[in-house]
């Protein structure tokens, strides 16, 4: 058994770690007849980021396939079992971005408009969601930046909750040192004055 061969990053698409994200909902589509070529052939849904198996000319979502090649526990001289044709063996390097391999087929994508997910409102062409959603979108769910934090909350709504986060960092001013918000400090100046004042 071969060991396990990793897409270089140069030439094809990087594993990802991280949450794994399905195509967008059909019923987010404006047009849904217009979309139907671009459906992803794992989970159904319409392709996000989408990428073509150039063997088949199969549509799949980035993270789809992915998951798809982390599932596989070995693979050799750089095949795979087609993840659509019933096992038949492809080439990593056969796996393109839709964008790469057909400009005429990536434009048509990229045209397909779609409601955002995270029901902002927001109206957007399937080429420009991905990036309203994971940076522009108010609504979409945001990690807090503090260490030791991990409350997820609508980007609208973290402001608040970053400014008064018990896990915030604030900063001494005796000493300068910093430590958490709501954590004990025993300040190195204090305990100086107070050696002194014993002395």
């Amino acid at each position: 058994m071969a060991a396990i061969q990793r897409f270089p990053r140069s030439q094809s698409v990087a594993l990802f770690s991280g949450v794994s994200r399905k195509g967008y909902e059909l019923s987010n589509i404006i047009k849904p007849d217009d979309a139907e070529r671009f459906h992803c052939n794992i989970c159904k849904f319409l392709a996000r980021d989408p990428l073509e198996l150039k063997h088949c000319g199969s549509i799949l979502c980035t993270d789809c396939f992915n998951d798809f090649c982390n599932k596989v526990s070995s693979f050799s001289n750089g095949k795979l079992k087609c993840p659509v044709n019933d096992g038949e063996l492809f080439h990593y390097l056969d796996c393109v971005r839709l964008m790469d391999s057909s400009k005429c087929a990536y434009g048509l994508y990229a045209e397909i408009d779609l409601k955002c997910a995270n029901a902002c409102g927001a109206v957007l062409s399937a080429g420009s969601m991905s990036e309203h959603e994971n940076w522009e979108c108010p609504k979409r769910v945001v990690e807090c930046a503090h260490l030791g934090c991990h409350v997820h909350l609508p980007n609208s709504e973290m402001g608040p909750h970053i400014e008064s986060c018990e896990h915030r960092l604030i900063f001494c001013s005796l000493c300068g040192l910093p430590r958490k918000f709501l954590g004990r400090h025993t300040c190195v100046t204090e305990m100086r004055k107070t050696m002194e004042r014993m002395q």
